[in-house]
């Protein structure tokens, strides 16, 4: 990691980027490529059951002024509502292989989207809309990655802009989020 970063300081250093950034990395590996080259941004997955950049990376981010974009925050289509209980995954679909979207982890993750789905329903906007302005509130979080395969989901996902929540949504939220627990077969970085 250290010959990339020296590698890529060099670049920055003579004008032929302006920045650097390092994808996937753990809260070691950013301080380890810090040291070398001045790192602009860390991209990690991150959303409400995914937050595990939060104790650690993230703060270190903040204190070192380096931007944080994360992805997944729809958490690979799971938190957009619209999968269903008895839905499963073909093997050319790499959710297959997470334990998320398999068996009892996976209803308890439909479980999960139907309590936040209830805090959308009072606020009068679309799931998706919440989750992402849900997760561009976080303290720490500088953009958010999301994709569209529609123009009507680029619209939805607009949303998010002027989705503005409220004391009791971020309380029903956080409610909902520790009910869940811990997530089984995320991603591992």
């Amino acid at each position: 990691m250290e010959a990339s970063a020296e590698e890529l300081r060099r670049l920055l250093e003579e004008g032929k980027t302006r920045a650097v950034g390092l994808s996937n990395g753990s809260l070691a590996d950013s301080q380890r490529f810090a040291a070398v080259c001045p790192l602009t941004v860390c991209q990690r997955h991150f959303n409400m059951l995914q937050q595990e950049i939060r104790p650690e990376l993230l703060p270190w981010c903040q204190d070192h002024e380096v931007s944080m974009v994360t992805y997944w925050p729809l958490m690979k289509g799971l938190l957009a509502g619209g999968m269903t209980r008895e839905q499963t995954f073909p093997h050319t679909d790499s959710r297959h292989k997470y334990a998320m979207f398999q068996g009892n982890e996976f209803q308890r993750n439909l479980d999960f989207v139907e309590a936040i789905r209830s805090v959308a329903d009072r606020l009068g906007v679309p799931l998706v809309a919440l989750v992402l302005a849900w997760t561009m509130a976080q303290p720490g979080i500088s953009s958010v990655l999301v994709g569209a395969t529609s123009p009507e989901q680029i619209a939805i996902n607009a949303q998010a802009i002027s989705c503005r929540l409220d004391e009791e949504a971020h309380r029903e939220i956080a409610m909902a989020i520790t009910n869940r627990g811990t997530v089984v077969g995320g991603r591992k970085v």
